[in-house]
């Protein structure tokens, strides 16, 4: 059965990809230094996290301390350069809310019957791939929302090159977000209010992520069928307030 929202072609998918890449700016950019930079400060706050609703020795209690110096998410409309360790922990917040929605599962299995035409499925894709460390995946489904306008996507994005340094195109999904009128507490809830993540989802759902290769977007990550009961699971995890989410 067909559905409004499925690609009729492969033009579709890049036509919206398209809308939402942004002109390589960095040149002159160290791109191996600033890798070196990201895993040393990967590596640090593994080191300092434990695991989703607790942990052993005090670990839940130590990961809710890395999280209480953030009390207010970062803003879209700034012009100045970003707190790396603010995004992160902000980006990784925000995708761990949207997982936890209520209507994460559905979105999901919306995502899938529409044969991946599913802006929300999408987003919310992208927000697991991001919290089992499959960025670049995150980052492809974060753009394809994005560019047929999900502020929530567009908001990751934000985050995600704010967290990398990338000030130019974090600045340009800023620009983006302030056009709406978007504001982070009203998608998301209070920051102090929002959930840690302090375990390693990548086991549980390794096996459930098929990846294909596209001809001209390279190795692109799908969700099987039995994700969905995975995400479903996730929903009933008890981390205290989640905020709101669409």
């Amino acid at each position: 059965m067909s559905h409004a929202a499925t690609p009729t072609s492969r033009r579709t998918l890049d036509e919206w990809l398209a809308r939402a890449r942004t002109k390589d700016r960095y040149d002159a950019y160290d791109l191996t230094a600033a890798k070196a930079r990201l895993l040393r400060r990967r590596d640090l706050r593994r080191k300092r996290a434990c695991p989703v609703h607790g942990g052993e020795n005090g670990g839940a209690a130590e990961a809710t301390a890395l999280m209480a110096d953030t009390s207010s998410w970062t803003a879209p409309g700034m012009s100045t350069g970003y707190d790396i360790d603010h995004a992160w922990r902000d980006l990784q917040a925000a995708s761990l809310i949207m997982l936890l929605s209520p209507k994460a599962d559905r979105h999901l299995a919306a995502f899938i019957d529409c044969h991946y035409a599913h802006l929300a499925g999408a987003r919310t894709f992208g927000c697991l791939l991001y919290l089992c460390d499959y960025t670049d995946g995150a980052r492809f489904w974060w753009q394809f929302a994005a560019g047929a306008g999900d502020e929530a996507a567009e908001y990751c994005l934000f985050l995600n090159h704010a967290q990398h340094g990338e000030s130019h195109d974090a600045e340009h999904w800023g620009r983006q977000l302030a056009r709406h009128g978007f504001a982070p507490e009203e998608l998301l809830g209070h920051r102090a209010a929002a959930p840690v993540l302090t375990d390693d989802l990548s086991d549980c759902v390794a096996e459930h992520i098929t990846e294909r290769d596209h001809p001209d977007l390279g190795v692109i990550p799908f969700p099987r069928t039995p994700l969905i009961r995975h995400v479903r699971e996730l929903a009933t995890i008890p981390t205290g307030p989640c905020g709101r989410t669409t």
